[in-house]
């Protein structure tokens, strides 16, 4: 190799460093929409075996379950037999009906329309308990077993 080969590559070499010695930067965005996945399971609702002489009283658990933390409510339909407000269990296909309430408290004070809260994540569910009741002084009611269906709407 010549020396002139030689000193222009060197000279190259050496110039090199300066072409590429200014920088500039951005930032690259980086995001993510954590959405929820919420379930609710409604249970029974089981008044059992009454003869009206009473009020006849029961209970049902409500869960709530999601998979990341965030807000939800639960609304309670009026069920299949409602007239007015009130929402009734008919005996099968008889169109006999029979008074019934739920409430958001153990002492049956409060209507039931629905609730809040904030779920807790991890799919771990949350339950709310319902209050029933069948309140007495509906008259006679021909014997038998009757029902509603109460639609339980969650939005999260």
């Amino acid at each position: 190799m010549s020396f002139r080969r030689l000193a222009l590559a060197a000279v190259l070499v050496a110039a090199t460093p300066a072409a590429f010695a200014a920088t500039t930067t951005d930032n690259m965005l980086v995001s993510i929409n954590v959405t929820n996945n919420c379930t609710v399971a409604a249970g029974a609702l089981a008044f059992g075996n009454a003869d009206l002489s009473a009020n006849a009283d029961a209970t049902a658990t409500i869960n709530v379950a999601c998979s990341n933390v965030g807000a939800y409510s639960v609304a309670f339909g009026n069920g299949n037999n409602v007239t007015g407000t009130q929402r009734r269990m008919q005996r099968a296909a008889s169109g006999e009906f029979l008074n019934y309430n739920l409430f958001s408290d153990a002492g049956r004070t409060t209507a039931l329309t629905g609730f809040s809260g904030t779920s807790v994540g991890g799919n771990t569910a949350t339950p709310f308990t319902v209050y029933g009741r069948v309140p007495t002084g509906q008259g006679s009611k021909t014997t038998g077993t009757y029902n509603d269906s109460v639609v339980v709407t969650l939005t999260f």
